[in-house]
């Protein structure tokens, strides 16, 4: 049997079990014939305080070629010492063995130092710039033999810094690679070897300069007035900005905070206009937080990394009452004239659209009522998605008006609309006027039965005081609405926006707002009473003579188109227009718009008067012979229902 002692890691003969390294005992197992013994059991001894085995239990087997390789380690005494080696395997039966040994020495490590050097680039050794790259070099002493140095730093366990995680010694030194990443702090570097002997030294690395600072977001972006803020409006928002350094990394900086504006009394999180905050070294992120105040008015975040000149400002944030206005209330629908007097379900989608005094979106889960003269329409809507706006569905049923009209009320709790003339953010006298000057002094709600615009006495109104009794259905001038109680004078403002206690303000602090829109039940069929044709020179059509060499003589005019209540056909009819004597020139197709007219009321409408030309069709050459002198124009009129109207006119030429 032989046995060696080499170096674990590179192979080297070895004789001094130094601290921190490995060392690979090898025992070569043969028979009497010289010839490989395979699978005998080989047990490695020694004295536990020089040396250590791993596996710990020192046993093998040989493999084929007789080998059995089994791992050393100095222990904590230094010394000499020996390792004894017994292999035992069996021949015809018999036991036989064979031993051999090997000397080595243990010696303590000498102590690790660490010693920062300067790179190639040319940065200092006392410390390191921001996103730099330095070496650290580690001595080790007491050993000649090469030793595993393993390297850790804060900035590298945290991923602010990269650091070569273990190098072998190379003449007693181990040299590691250090590259910021922005710790921008002292860094404690440690070395270490397997045997627990430590050694510790910080590097200096210089902060990042800050680069640029962002916007993040405003949430919300809408709050409401000071002491009227709700789950949905809340009167504090949350602004975040992002700090990042010139690479593009986030970083820690404080930032500094002020506001576009104070109307007021805005503040920011500490109660002050002015406030200051350190971001998030991890995200770069710093928030700060806007009280709102007692006024409207749009504002924006000012944020500047403290002592630069590095700034950027917030998305607008607005301030609101939350409420819409008169003003800015707008209902539409989708189809005017509906084909629904004689139809159940025709439909149409009624739209009301919001905006507070500012022109901006009303929070979301502001409800709008609808009520109707007839037929039936959904009873409320809410806003959502931040659109400001909801609808509705009209449907044709009964109850339908006598004249096919039916007027639809749409309310919401708003306030009345001014117009700051001297900016100070509330209603003053002499304010209670539009951007057009028109007088802005809000009645209570009512359905419009008559289209007149002013209240009947036949018309439903809705108190806004919350009374319970009709009220008499009388409109007071003086108190702005029609149930008699004298709650306010003329000219009063009803809204948050008023100084308490002034003239101009109303006890109220709110009113509804609201719009009128009318509806037509159009019928399917159009009217064929009286004259349909109108303007037309003569009954039947006479399209005059033909004179050789020239064109025919032409003809215009009008079909008369309406319903049996002389409202328009429903829009979308189809009108279509031929002729079997004489040339259409004008007035072949036409489609019905979508309108409110009524021919009573507006007789000139493009809805009613619809224009026809026809000419003579006779030859222009030769002989002046009509083959067609006689024949009929025909109109067919289609509803969107499929009800079909047919007027004929007979012509001659």
């Amino acid at each position: 049997m032989t046995v060696t002692l080499t170096d674990a890691a590179t192979g080297n003969a070895l004789t001094n079990l130094s601290a921190g390294v490995t060392g690979r005992l090898t025992a070569t197992v043969k028979d009497k014939n010289g010839s490989a013994v395979t699978g005998a059991l080989v047990t490695f001894s020694t004295d536990s305080a020089f040396g250590t085995f791993n596996p710990a239990s020192g046993t093998t087997l040989t493999d084929a070629s007789g080998v059995a390789t089994m791992l050393i380690s100095g222990g904590a005494t230094s010394g000499a010492s020996s390792a004894t080696v017994t292999a035992v395997w069996k021949e015809s039966g018999a036991d036989v063995s064979a031993s051999g040994s090997v000397n080595y020495i243990v010696s303590a490590a000498g102590a690790v130092t660490l010693t920062i050097t300067a790179p190639a680039f040319g940065v200092g050794a006392s410390s390191l710039s921001a996103y730099g790259t330095t070496s650290v070099s580690v001595t080790v002493g007491g050993t000649t033999s090469p030793l595993n140095v393993s390297f850790t730093s804060s900035c590298a366990t945290s991923g602010k810094a990269v650091l070569t995680a273990s190098v072998t010694t190379i003449n007693n030194v181990a040299t590691a690679s250090y590259r910021d990443n922005g710790c921008g702090n002292i860094d404690p570097i440690t070395a270490s070897v397997t045997t627990g002997v430590t050694a510790t030294s910080p590097l200096t690395v210089t902060s990042p300069s800050a680069g640029s600072i962002q916007f993040v977001s405003a949430t919300p972006s809408i709050i409401s007035l000071k002491g009227t803020g709700s789950a949905t409006l809340p009167e504090v928002s949350t602004v975040k900005f992002k700090i990042l350094d010139t690479a593009g990394n986030p970083i820690s900086k404080t930032v500094d905070f002020s506001l576009s504006t104070t109307l007021g009394a805005i503040t920011l999180s500490n109660g002050a206009a002015t406030a200051s905050a350190t971001s998030d070294a991890a995200t770069g992120e710093v928030q700060i937080g806007v009280n709102s105040g007692t006024l409207p008015t749009p504002l924006r975040v000012l944020a500047t990394i403290n002592g630069t000149t590095i700034k950027t400002q917030s998305n607008q944030l607005t301030i609101t009452t939350g409420l819409p206005d008169q003003a800015h209330t707008s209902l539409s629908y989708s189809t005017f004239n509906i084909d629904g007097w004689r139809f159940d379900g025709t439909t149409t989608i009624l739209t009301m659209r919001l905006a507070d005094h500012l022109s901006n979106p009303v929070p979301d889960g502001t409800v709008v009522n609808f009520v109707a003269e007839g037929g039936r329409v959904d009873a409320s809507c809410t806003t959502k998605n931040n659109e400001s706006e909801c609808t509705a569905t009209f449907t044709s049923q009964n109850l339908r008006p006598s004249d096919g009209r039916i007027t639809v009320l749409a309310y919401a709790v708003g306030e009345e609309s001014f117009t700051d003339l001297n900016s100070n953010g509330t209603a003053d006298a002499g304010e209670l006027i539009d951007a057009n000057g028109v007088s802005t002094a809000l009645p209570e709600a009512w359905i419009d039965y008559d289209e007149s615009g002013a209240h009947g006495p036949t018309e439903p109104f809705f108190n806004f005081d919350g009374s319970t009794s009709a009220g008499t259905g009388t409109y007071s001038a003086a108190n702005e609405d029609w149930n008699g109680t004298a709650l306010v004078a003329g000219n009063k403002y009803n809204g948050i926006l008023c100084t308490a206690g002034a003239p101009i303000c109303s006890v109220r602090t709110a009113a509804h707002v609201y719009r009128n829109v009318v509806i037509v039940l159009s019928d399917s069929e159009a009217l064929s009473t009286g004259d349909v044709f109108t303007n037309a020179p003569s009954s039947p059509l006479d399209l005059g003579g033909c004179t050789p060499g020239k064109p025919g003589t032409s003809t215009s005019f009008n079909l008369l188109l309406r319903d049996l209540h002389s409202n328009a056909l429903p829009a979308g009819t189809t009108v279509h227009v031929s002729t079997f004597n004489g040339m259409l020139t004008q007035g072949a197709n036409y489609v019905v718009p979508n309108t409110i007219d009524n021919y009573q009321t507006n007789p000139g409408s493009s809805a009613f008067s619809y224009p026809i030309t026809i000419e003579n069709d006779a030859p222009t050459t030769g002989t002046c012979v009509d083959p067609t002198p006689t024949g009929i124009l025909s109109v067919t009129i289609t509803s969107p229902r499929g009800v079909v109207t047919t007027y004929n006119l007979n012509v001659n030429n």
